[in-house]
């Protein structure tokens, strides 16, 4: 992906898309004092350029799913970056991270139940080279996620 320079107006837009995904690019442009045609152009540019993406996520998507913790350590830092991008690589997976603290990497998933989340760990993560040791927690009852606060990097 090339780099974009993002100018003040772009920052606003993308804050404010960031506090609410649905609201208009009407409403945008009057908040920040611009045309509409400005508005849609800058996010058509950041768009295809990478620097957004928009996603509609309900939560009816997630009845009967809850969130599962992977707390990875590798075998070496040296299996860093190649247990990161075999992470990445893997549908399920929605959060990769790189940690200071309790283990080296944090992985997130979504899981029906302990079942479904030991057969995912043991057919597509436990085999990736690098992986030491796997701690896992597995929520059951999502109480506060702000979607609008999540970055998507990468």
């Amino acid at each position: 992906m090339k780099p974009i320079h993002l100018d003040d107006l772009d920052r606003r837009i993308i804050a404010r898309l960031g506090e609410d995904a649905r609201t208009s690019m009407r409403q945008i442009a009057r908040e920040l004092d611009v045309s509409e045609g400005a508005v849609r152009t800058r996010v058509k540019r950041l768009h295809d350029a990478g620097a957004v993406r928009m996603a509609v996520i309900t939560n009816a998507a997630l009845h009967d799913r809850f969130p599962a913790f992977l707390w990875i350590d590798l075998a070496s830092l040296e299996a860093m970056q190649d247990v990161v991008a075999a992470l990445k690589a893997i549908p399920e997976i929605t959060f990769v991270s790189t940690m200071l603290g309790r283990a080296d990497v944090l992985a997130i998933t979504l899981a029906g139940d302990s079942g479904d989340l030991a057969r995912f760990i043991h057919e597509k993560v436990r085999n990736i080279p690098g992986i030491g040791e796997i701690r896992w927690t597995l929520g059951y009852g999502m109480r506060k996620h702000l979607y609008g606060k999540c970055a998507i990097v990468e």
